[in-house]
This record gives structure tokens, C-alpha cells and sequence, in this order.
């Protein structure tokens, strides 16, 4: 088994077309794992499908995403076990299940406050381009390096600034966040609560955004990784 893929669910009424998506679309040897979250939380949940993961690499993947052709094969191609990877991002229109052309996202950072942004994208053609961090709905990693680097650390508790996170386990481990430009993920965006198919659990967002401050804020390997990314957006400020 080559790839494990992780689905964790809440009410989610693409869950269904993201799985069909992925069979049509998969050209490597893959099982995918999903669960209606009843409680656990979405990291709580990751976790434990990944506990049942049987393959080299697993894939966390949001219940509402459509892939590019032969997506995993691709990402596995070109992985590398110091890697977190990721796809070229494009926005879903869910209702005709197809990919909006632009925006086309590559490239994130988080700024001084620990807040996931979108970067100015890369000029170079490099098909594997280092990021400072991932937006979260759509990630591969080793078996290995996902318990290794605790990737979904529970403390943090049940979901929120797990973007953040990826890219602060993946570098203080001796890792790197990428994206693939040669394949692609579409994601369905949900911009007010109302448009999320359960209640959003705000509290939680906070205390994971402010636990992840709390620790690194002050963290000398913060200021490398930063440095590393030539001090992108409001971290230019930084005296």
C-alpha cells in the first residue's frame, strides 16, 4: 500500500463526491479512510484514521475537495521523506463539482500573530515549490513522519490553525513544506459560518491559534524559519 487517505468528517454533504473523486482520479495504489466525526474533533479524528493507515505515506484531505488526474501518483513521484506536500490549490465550485481557474495558490506564510496567509506567488517555474507553511485542507506525509513530527497534535485541542502547525512541526523536525505544481486540488471554500454544515466551534479555533502563539512566539527557531522565507508580509516590521 503505497497511500493512505484520510477523510475526516462532520455533516459533510460532499463527502460522498470527494471519495468518488478520488477513485476517478487515482492512478497509485490507495485506501481511503473516512469517519463521521461524532466528538473527537477533526485532529482527534485524523489521528485515529491514521492509526489504521497501512500505507507508506498518508494524505489528510478535506470532505469536500476534487483532485487533478493521477494526483497521487504524482505527489509520490516527486515525495521526499523530509517533505510535507501539497497540490497546487484552486477553489471548487461545488455545484458543478469542477475547479474555478483562478485563484491559483502555491505559496502561504503566517504572519507575526500566527495567522495563516496567502503569499504573493512564485515567479519561478519550479515545479516543487518551498512554502513557509500549507493551507491545511489537503496534505501528504510519511506514516512515519506524521506520528514522528505530531503533526495533529491533540493539545492543541479538536481543530483550528492546523495550517500554522504544519509548517512550525514540519521545520523545527528538520522538514520542509512544498507544493507540486504539477498536479492540483480544488477546495470548496466556506466564507461565513452559515455556509458550514455544523456549528463552528470558535473557542477551539482560539485556543489553538493562542496555544500555538504561546509556544513559538519566542521560539529562537521561529526567527529562522522566518529569516529562511526572507520575512514575508508583516514579519518584514520585524525589528
Amino acid at each position: 500500500m503505497n497511500l493512505s487517505i484520510l477523510i475526516p468528517s462532520r455533516n459533510e454533504p460532499y463527502l460522498q463526491k470527494t471519495i468518488d473523486d478520488i477513485f476517478e482520479h487515482s492512478e497509485a495504489d490507495i485506501e481511503v479512510l473516512f469517519e463521521e466525526d461524532n466528538g473527537l474533533g477533526q485532529r482527534g479524528l485524523t489521528n485515529k484514521l491514521a492509526h489504521k493507515a497501512k500505507g507508506t505515506y498518508v494524505m489528510k484531505v478535506d470532505a469536500h475537495c476534487s483532485f487533478g488526474q493521477g494526483f497521487d501518483r504524482i505527489l509520490l513521484e516527486d515525495m521526499q521523506d523530509d517533505m510535507i506536500v501539497a497540490p497546487t490549490l484552486l477553489a471548487l465550485d461545488a455545484e458543478q463539482w469542477k475547479p474555478k481557474p483562478k485563484p491559483i495558490s502555491s505559496s502561504y506564510y503566517f504572519d507575526r500573530d500566527f495567522v495563516f496567509q496567502y503569499n504573493r506567488e512564485a515567479e519561478n517555474l519550479e515545479p516543487l515549490n518551498e512554502t513557509m507553511c500549507l493551507q491545511g485542507s489537503a496534505w501528504m506525509v510519511s506514516r512515519e513522519n506524521y506520528w514522528k513530527w505530531n503533526v495533529c497534535d491533540e493539545s492543541y485541542g479538536s481543530w483550528g490553525s492546523q495550517a500554522v502547525e504544519l509548517g512550525i512541526q514540519a521545520f523545527i523536525n528538520g522538514g520542509r513544506c512544498v507544493t507540486n505544481k504539477k498536479t492540483y486540488y480544488a477546495h470548496l471554500f466556506r466564507e461565513t459560518d452559515a455556509d458550514f454544515p455544523y456549528e463552528r466551534d470558535h473557542p477551539q479555533m482560539r485556543k489553538a491559534h493562542n496555544l500555538i502563539k504561546e509556544r513559538f512566539e519566542n521560539d529562537p527557531r521561529i526567527d529562522m524559519l522566518v529569516e529562511k522565507f526572507d520575512k514575508p508580509g508583516n514579519w518584514k516590521n520585524m525589528v
